[in-house]
C-alpha cells in the first residue's frame, strides 16, 4: 500500500499498529520508510517511556492532497490546487480556442482538480473570487471583460455562452457530499455518518430534512466549515428541494433553469424540446 492514514486513540494502539506492521514486514520482506512518515498528535499525550519511531509533526498534515491539522490548511490546499488549474489554462491559453472551446476546457481539465478540494473543504469567499478572475481572464484574455459574467454563465439557447460558473458548482459538490452522507447514508453505523450527523443535525432540522431524535447527540455549535451548508440552500432557495435529489449536476441544473433568457435569444430546431423550464421558478 502507499499513502496509508491510520488513527489511533492512545498509545495501546500505537503500539499494537507498530506490532501489526512488524509482522507484516516479516512475511512480505516489506519495510516501512520512517524517513517519509510522519505522526500528528491532538490532544495529550505521554510518550516519553516508548516514542514513536516516527518524527512528529507540529504543523500541518498532507494526505492525499489535501492539508489538514490546523489554521490554514483549507487556504493552502485551495491555493495549491489554484495554482496547478493557473499553470493548466496558462498552456491552453496559447492555442487559437473558441469560447465554446474555452468552456469545454474549463469543465473538462480545470474543474476536477478544483472538485477534489471539496470533497473535505468548502469553498472560501477569496477563493471563489480567485476563480472566477482566473475563468474570465481566460475566457477573454484579457482583465477586461466584454460581456457580464452572468449573461456568459446562461446556456446558448438563454443567450449566453455556458461558461461554467465553477465557484456555484464547487459549493453543490461540498454541500451534496454532506447531505448524501448523513441523510442518504443506508450505513448508520459508520463513523463518519456519527461524526456528520453530530454537527448537522441541528442543521436537518431547521431545514425541516430530519426528524428530532432525542437519542441522537447533537452539538449546536456548527464548526465554520459547515454553515456554507445551510447558506447554500436558503440562498438558492433548496429548502423544498428532497435530500434523494442533491446530486451536483441536478442541483446544478435546478439553479440554471431559473437563469432569463436574454433579450434576442434564439432556441435552435434540434432544442425546442428543452426549452421548457425543468423546475419550479425561484420562490
Amino acid at each position: 500500500m502507499d499513502d496509508v492514514t491510520l488513527f489511533c486513540a492512545d498509545e495501546k494502539s500505537v503500539q499494537s499498529l507498530l506490532e501489526a506492521c512488524k509482522h507484516f514486514g516479516k512475511a512480505s520482506g516489506a519495510k516501512i520508510n520512517v524517513d517519509k512518515s510522519q505522526a500528528k498528535l491532538f490532544g495529550r499525550w505521554d510518550l516519553c517511556n516508548k516514542p514513536l519511531p516516527f518524527p512528529i509533526e507540529a504543523g500541518l498534515v498532507k494526505i492525499l492532497g489535501i492539508w489538514f491539522g490546523g489554521p490554514g490548511a483549507v487556504a493552502k490546499s485551495w491555493n495549491e490546487h489554484l495554482a496547478k488549474v493557473k499553470q493548466k489554462l496558462g498552456f491552453w491559453s496559447l492555442r487559437h480556442l473558441s469560447i465554446e472551446g474555452k468552456a469545454q476546457v474549463l469543465r473538462n481539465d480545470a474543474l476536477p482538480v478544483l472538485q477534489y478540494v471539496t470533497q473535505s473543504w468548502p469553498l472560501l469567499a477569496n477563493v471563489a473570487q480567485a476563480v472566477n478572475s482566473m475563468v474570465f481572464h481566460f475566457v477573454w484574455h484579457s482583465k477586461m471583460d466584454r460581456v457580464k459574467r452572468t449573461v456568459m454563465h446562461k446556456e446558448h439557447r438563454k443567450g449566453g455562452k455556458a461558461v461554467p460558473d465553477i465557484p456555484t458548482i464547487l459549493r453543490a459538490f461540498f454541500v451534496c457530499g454532506c447531505i448524501r452522507i448523513t441523510l442518504m447514508n443506508e450505513n448508520k453505523d459508520h463513523s463518519a455518518y456519527r461524526v456528520f450527523c453530530f454537527f448537522l443535525l441541528p442543521v436537518w432540522r431547521r431545514l425541516g430534512w430530519d426528524k428530532w431524535e432525542n437519542a441522537t447527540m447533537f452539538n449546536w455549535d456548527l464548526p465554520w466549515y459547515y454553515k456554507e451548508i445551510e447558506k447554500f440552500v436558503v440562498e438558492f432557495g433548496l429548502n423544498c428541494v428532497t435530500p434523494s435529489l442533491w446530486k451536483p449536476r441536478t442541483i446544478h441544473r435546478l439553479i440554471r433553469s431559473r437563469d432569463t433568457t436574454e433579450p434576442g435569444a434564439t432556441c435552435h430546431p434540434l432544442q425546442q424540446q428543452g426549452c421548457g423550464k425543468m423546475y419550479p421558478p425561484h420562490p
